[in-house]
């Protein structure tokens, strides 16, 4: 029987993703999108370090939401090829998503219950 392992995706993980790699990431804070590289971080706080407006210093929970930002050198280069058979039939098998965009779901009329 194969399990299934559970991850959970926050500002941090995210962030601290972007640091490791040296990728620019905007966040949302208080209605105003910050952009920058994350070149510091701990448990309470980021430093965005953007090169045209200088150092951002940003407490976690003030961030509403975190674009991760593409790498532009990378937009030019040839699509992946396509998985190996053996990936796709795992692929199969754990019939996850992966990813950080939320599947679509349908809408619902306001009073509608069950």
């Amino acid at each position: 029987m194969a399990t299934h392992g559970s991850t959970i995706f926050t500002v941090g993980t995210l962030l601290n993703r972007a640091q490791d790699q040296g990728m620019a990431v905007r966040t949302l804070v208080q209605g105003n999108w910050l952009e920058g590289v994350p070149v510091a971080s701990d448990s309470h706080g980021v430093v965005l370090d953007n090169p045209d407006e200088g150092q951002y210093l940003i407490r976690l929970d003030a961030i509403t939401a975190v674009v991760y930002l593409r790498d532009p050198r990378t937009e030019d280069e040839p699509a992946p090829a396509a998985p190996t058979a053996h990936a796709a039939a795992q692929h199969d098998e754990r019939d996850v998503r992966t990813g950080y965009a939320p599947s679509a779901r349908p809408a619902v009329e306001a009073g509608a219950g069950g």
